[in-house]
């Protein structure tokens, strides 16, 4: 069903367009165009590092081949699909489901206006599950057509909302991707994991190091210029019962930079 121009305005209005106006000739609505980021700065704190060299695609998630394989064979002949992403907290699940949402051709920076919809642990209520399986079902302002749901830390969904996930997965709309992720897979019940594909996303230091050790060097060359990167061994605040964290790696880098010092990092 097309949508009317009152629905397109308030759309527009939302994102501080002017308002369209109908004529005889169909107006074509441009996606926004994209900026460069601004340039890091030693003011910006850790935390935007991480956010400032987040996979864009899956080529760019580091660490994960073998659970990356799949989402990428996916993304070359999408189905609708749920997946289920597991393993320790920050190596990469969350950047991951959207670097899919972006290879299904989903517009990440408009968020639910280009197809996707990140759901925290916190709103995961039967009735946060009904209201977004019912957005689910509308066709995007941006993007390629697709919707993406990221159903973060899903192991602390009410009973409720699960009981409505046992349903709705076994039906859901066309071009429709939900990726739920969790740091404890064994809370959920088997009824449920019936119902996904589960790929696993590994924390294991022998595993990570390397493709770290990589990534933090391409960041310092990125950020200071220089090639040497002061990276020695890991250390205890970035490694903890034998697993690593990507995330707690970049902002262990990040306040290296923001302190301007260019001493030796210990990872």
């Amino acid at each position: 069903m097309p949508l009317s121009i009152e629905c397109i305005n308030a759309a527009r209005e939302m994102r501080g367009l002017p308002p369209l106006t109908t004529s005889a000739t169909p107006t074509t609505i441009a996606p926004p165009e994209s900026k460069p980021l601004a340039p890091m700065t030693r003011q910006r704190s850790a935390a935007s590092l991480v956010e400032r060299y987040r996979p864009r695609t899956l080529s760019e998630v580091v660490g994960q081949a073998e659970s990356v394989a799949v989402l990428a064979d996916y993304a070359s002949a999408p189905y609708s699909a749920s997946f289920l992403l597991f393993g320790p907290s920050g190596v990469g699940k969350s950047s991951a489901a959207l670097a899919l949402a972006a290879d299904l051709g989903c517009d990440v920076a408009q968020g639910e206006f280009g197809g996707v919809h990140q759901i925290a642990s916190g709103e995961q209520t039967a009735a946060a599950v009904r209201a977004l399986l019912d957005t689910l079902s509308l066709c995007p302002f941006f993007g390629s057509g697709w919707r993406v749901a990221i159903v973060n830390e899903c192991d602390r969904m009410s009973p409720a909302a699960e009981t409505i996930w046992l349903d709705a997965l076994e039906n859901l709309p066309p071009r429709c991707t939900i990726i739920f992720t969790t740091n404890s897979v064994t809370n959920l019940s088997d009824r449920f994991r019936d119902r996904t594909e589960e790929l696993c996303f590994t924390g294991d230091v022998t595993r990570l190091k390397d493709a770290i050790g990589a990534l933090l060097k391409s960041i310092w060359l990125s950020e200071t210029g220089q090639a040497d990167a002061p990276l020695h061994k890991l250390g205890a605040g970035m490694v903890r019962d034998g697993q690593v964290s990507i995330r707690r790696s970049i902002q262990a880098l990040g306040k290296l930079l923001h302190e301007g010092n260019h001493a030796a990092l210990t990872i």
